[in-house]
C-alpha cells in the first residue's frame, strides 16, 4: 500500500513515532517501527532515534534496521542527484 497524499503520509508518520515512544505494548511498537521504516521517512530519524534506548532488545533491533533502510534511502537518492548533476555538466 502507498500513500500518495503528502498530508495524509505525515500524518501517519507522526501516529505512528508518538505511538512508537508511548505504547505500552512492545508487540506494537515492533511493528510500528517496521512501518516506519517500510515508509522510509527522514522524518521519523529523531523518534526510531529516541527508540535506539527501547527496553525491548527486539524493538531496537527492528530500530537499527528502519534507520539502516531510511539511511539506504536517502543515500541512493542523494547518488541519484549527484549522478544526475554529473550527467548535465558532462
Amino acid at each position: 500500500m502507498t500513500i500518495n497524499n503528502p498530508s495524509y503520509k505525515a500524518l501517519a508518520i507522526a501516529s505512528l513515532c508518538n505511538a512508537l515512544l508511548t505504547n505500552p505494548d512492545s508487540g506494537v511498537r515492533y511493528i510500528f517501527t517496521e512501518a516506519l521504516g517500510k515508509i522510509g521517512s527522514e522524518t521519523a530519524i529523531p523518534s526510531l532515534t529516541k527508540a535506539l534506548s527501547d527496553e525491548d532488545v527486539n524493538v531496537r533491533q527492528k530500530v537499527a534496521e528502519a534507520l539502516g533502510k531510511i539511511g539506504e534511502k536517502t543515500r541512493m537518492t542523494g547518488d541519484r542527484v549527484i549522478n544526475n548533476e554529473t550527467s548535465r555538466t558532462s
